[in-house]
């Protein structure tokens, strides 16, 4: 889902082992490459969902609450707050 990719952090690239030899030369641009390409998809799924109508998620953190907006924020809400319904 959209969501599901939203939250992929990028240290994902560091786990597949690409990181390790990245101190210059060629490596470098291949590892700033792939994570552009990353940051571009995310960019295209904020749009889509724009275009859905979806809000663009975003999560208010109060000392007695949590306001979500969108799918996305509802879903993190829920795991910070997992009790509440």
């Amino acid at each position: 889902t959209t969501e599901e990719f939203i939250a992929i952090d990028e240290s994902f690239i560091k786990e597949l082992g690409l990181a390790s030899g990245l101190s210059g030369g060629a490596a470098t641009n291949h590892r700033f490459g792939l994570f552009s390409i990353f940051e571009s998809m995310k960019k295209r799924v904020y749009s889509k969902l724009m275009q859905k109508g979806e809000p663009f998620p975003s999560l208010m953190v109060t000392k007695d609450s949590l306001v979500p907006k969108g799918s996305y924020a509802q879903a993190q809400a829920k795991y910070l707050r997992p009790d509440e319904s």
